[in-house]
C-alpha cells in the first residue's frame, strides 16, 4: 500500500513538472504576441492553452491564430489551443472559452481546427 502511495505521488509530481515545463515553453514561443502584435492587450497561459485578449480585431486574425497554435505545438511537441477574446467582453485575462470569438488547435504539426467568427 505504501509503495503504491509513493508511486502515485511521484507520478503526480512528474506530471505537474511536465505541465509547468510545457506552459513555460508555450509562453516563450508566443512571447511575440505581446511585443509584436499591436492589437494584443493581454496573454494568459494555462498548461497547453493560450488565451489572448485583443483591443481590436486584426484583418489577418485566422492566420494569426493558426500561426500561434502551430508555434505552440512546435515548442511543446504537444497539442496547443489558442483562444482570442474581445477585450470589451473579457476586459481581463480569462479562461472562459465561451467568450472567445476565435479558436485554433494545432496537433501533430498541423492546424486541426480554426474557428473564427
Amino acid at each position: 500500500m505504501r509503495r503504491t502511495l509513493i508511486a502515485t505521488i511521484l507520478v503526480a509530481l512528474a506530471t505537474t513538472a511536465l505541465a509547468n515545463d510545457r506552459e513555460q515553453e508555450l509562453s516563450k514561443a508566443l512571447a511575440y504576441l505581446r511585443t509584436s502584435v499591436d492589437e494584443v492587450a493581454w496573454v494568459k497561459f494555462e498548461r497547453n492553452n493560450a488565451h489572448v485578449g485583443l483591443k481590436e480585431r486584426p484583418s489577418d486574425l485566422r492566420l494569426l491564430c493558426a500561426t500561434a497554435a502551430m508555434n505552440g505545438n512546435r515548442a511543446m511537441d504537444f497539442g496547443c489551443h489558442v483562444w482570442f477574446y474581445d477585450t470589451s467582453r473579457a476586459a481581463s485575462p480569462t479562461t472562459n472559452v465561451d467568450l472567445a470569438f476565435c479558436e485554433c488547435t494545432a496537433r501533430y504539426g498541423k492546424v486541426q481546427d480554426n474557428h473564427c467568427h
